[in-house]
């Protein structure tokens, strides 16, 4: 009888129990193998219409980050061009007297038609006078510086005469024992003289300013003279 119902048991192991019992086991370790593999692995597998649906809106922006810092100083550049020189400057004024000048005026006015030489001072070699006369009796008066001398030598400088003469000036000195005239300056022909020269003689040097200033009835006669060697 044992046997015969064991027999039975077994005739009860129909292939549909088989295949049951097969899909339950399938069906779970399926599961197992999808919790540990990806079955999609592209964006491709997915029709487009899903894939635009799974993308959200973007984001507001984010807050601005902070600054970084400051990079590195760069090279110097090239230095460039030079400017166009500027204009001239105006002329200076005239600067004081140097040392060991000796400066004298005449303002005399004498009406006579020769020069009323007066006498300026000696130095070295030479005496110098100046004058401020009435020379043609017509009230417009001459200035002039004069010399004597007991050696001769030359004269090298520069003469403005007021209002056309600017030049170059060579002269002589010679041996004299009256004044004698150096330069000078007539009105109305001229207003005005400037002359500054360098007499150069064996018994030494000097530099003479001579600035004459003449008008209708005014006359100034100013002489500066500096030892440039002994």
């Amino acid at each position: 009888m044992e046997g015969t119902e064991t027999h039975r048991r077994r005739k009860r192991l129909s292939y549909a129990n088989v295949a049951a019992t097969l899909a339950v086991f399938f069906a779970l370790s399926g599961g197992a193998l999808a919790a540990s593999h990806y079955i999609i692995t592209s964006t491709g597998q997915i029709k487009p219409s899903v894939l635009k649906a799974l993308k959200g809106d973007a984001g507001p922006a984010g807050a601005p980050g902070a600054a970084g810092a400051n990079g590195a100083a760069g090279a110097s550049g090239a230095a460039g061009a030079n400017g166009a020189p500027g204009a001239a400057g105006a002329t200076g004024a005239t600067g004081a007297t140097g040392p060991g000048a000796e400066v004298f005026t005449d303002n005399t006015l004498v009406d006579q038609a020769t020069q009323p030489w007066t006498r300026l001072t000696s130095i070295g070699p030479f005496t110098f006078y100046a004058a401020c006369w009435n020379e043609n009796g017509d009230g417009n008066y001459a200035t002039a510086v004069g010399y004597t001398s007991t050696v001769s030598g030359t004269v090298h400088g520069f003469e403005s005469v007021s209002p056309s003469i600017n030049e170059e000036y060579e002269g002589t000195v010679s041996v004299e024992s009256s004044p004698t005239e150096l330069y000078g300056v007539v009105y109305p022909a001229s207003t005005s003289d400037y002359t500054q020269v360098a007499i150069i003689t064996s018994a030494g040097d000097y530099q003479l300013t001579y600035a004459g200033a003449v008008g209708a009835g005014t006359c100034s006669t100013t002489v500066t003279i500096i030892p440039l060697s002994s």
